[in-house]
């Protein structure tokens, strides 16, 4: 995978994962293999970053830093905190507690997944094919743990770039179609940009996740692990 690429979806999974902007250069830090350098005003308040991989280094040795913004337009600090504005602040409640980003609660997610739910759909977009393997076992695995069964026809790849038009791709046709056919309660993932790369598609797919009810894990290889519950309402 590109650096720039393997960048990207590293800096958009812990903008998605992230319920702060000050969580945020915290979780690119601890992340393997990624150099991060934040920037901050006076205030204490998040200015910019830059992230570069350990094993990227230019003529001199040096890393190759890119900025967010540089990445892709989504990923500059203005967007980011846009999105992680405190405003998400469910009616009725009366002392102001912000609910939990949807797709955070990483230790716990799991755990919280109602007993019943007993199949998932393993899901995963590869590069090339004849990857498939290395990518879904480590989602099989992760399913055989929780004690989750993985009905027929529901281990599904798409191969091809992440940014690919979600509703474009036939493996995802064929997860919803296992959804609405009451054979999966769940998707399993190696990381969210899998189910949707750009914002837009996200929200959708973010929209019809709730409307099914499900839950979706994703095993991130950044170790950045979140859930979405079932019982979530919509927003």
């Amino acid at each position: 995978m590109p650096a720039r690429v393997r960048l990207r979806t590293v800096v958009r999974t812990a903008a998605v994962t992230a319920t702060s902007t000050e969580e945020f250069p915290g979780l690119l830090t601890r992340t393997n293999g990624v150099l991060v350098e934040a920037l901050y005003f006076p205030s204490g308040e998040l200015r910019g970053y830059k992230v570069a991989l350990e094993n990227d280094t230019n003529a001199e040795g040096e890393p190759v830093w890119s900025s967010g913004s540089t990445l892709s337009p989504d990923l500059a600090i203005p967007e980011i905190q846009s999105r992680l504005a405190p405003g998400d602040v469910p009616a009725g409640n009366s002392r102001r507690h912000l609910r939990p980003h949807p797709w955070h609660q990483a230790p716990a997610a799991t755990e919280r997944i109602p007993r019943h739910v007993t199949a998932v759909a393993l899901y995963a977009v590869v590069p090339v094919p004849g990857t498939e393997h290395l990518v879904t076992a480590p989602l099989a695995t992760h399913a055989q743990t929780q004690g989750w069964a993985v009905p027929a026809a529901c281990v599904v790849t798409d191969t091809g770039p992440l940014d690919q038009d979600t509703e474009l791709r036939p493996g995802w046709a064929r997860i919803r179609a296992a959804v609405d056919g009451g054979r999966a309660a769940g998707i399993v993932v190696p990381a969210f940009a899998h189910i949707a790369y750009r914002w837009h598609d996200w929200n959708a797919q973010r929209s019809w996740l709730l409307d099914r009810g499900l839950f979706v894990i994703a095993t991130d290889p950044t170790n950045l692990a979140t859930g979405l519950e079932p019982e979530e309402p919509r927003s």
